[in-house]
């Protein structure tokens, strides 16, 4: 499931309104589509949902599109029948496996600054212009 419609191909709508979550909050589906954003391993059937505030997989229809989902304490793997890795997860804090972009899995750590300043992020990003700062966020330099 997603909210960044940017992220699916052939979207078309779909026979449910709501799709209800653990906590038993609902989101409404918007639709359904292929999941086709660069770098990222194309997945079918993927709910676009309003109100989604992270990308959420499920592990039952990997494995109904053929893949083997295995989880150790760090990380989890999906890998195809062939044992090739296709995609892989780390275990955060909150206990819920993070994807990881196959081209950044050597990374042991990622830098984060939760400040919402405007002056400070002016400053952080070299006193880049508005202009600047929306293109950077247009083309996802930076979120």
């Amino acid at each position: 499931m997603t909210e960044v419609d940017k992220y699916l191909d052939n979207v078309r709508s779909y026979a449910s309104n709501y799709v209800t979550f653990g906590d038993r909050a609902k989101g409404k589906i918007l639709g359904i589509g292929n999941l086709i954003k660069d770098r990222l391993r194309r997945l079918d059937n993927m709910l676009l949902v309003k109100g989604l505030t992270a990308n959420l997989i499920n592990i039952n229809q990997l494995c109904d599109q053929g893949m083997e989902v295995n989880f150790i304490k760090s990380e989890c793997q999906i890998t195809s029948k062939k044992r090739e890795v296709h995609m892989r997860g780390t275990r955060s804090k909150d206990n819920c496996y993070l994807w990881v972009p196959q081209e950044e899995a050597h990374l042991s750590s990622c830098l984060v600054s939760k400040e919402e300043e405007v002056k400070l992020w002016h400053q952080k990003l070299g006193h880049l212009n508005l202009k600047g700062a929306k293109k950077a966020i247009s083309v996802e330099a930076i979120r």
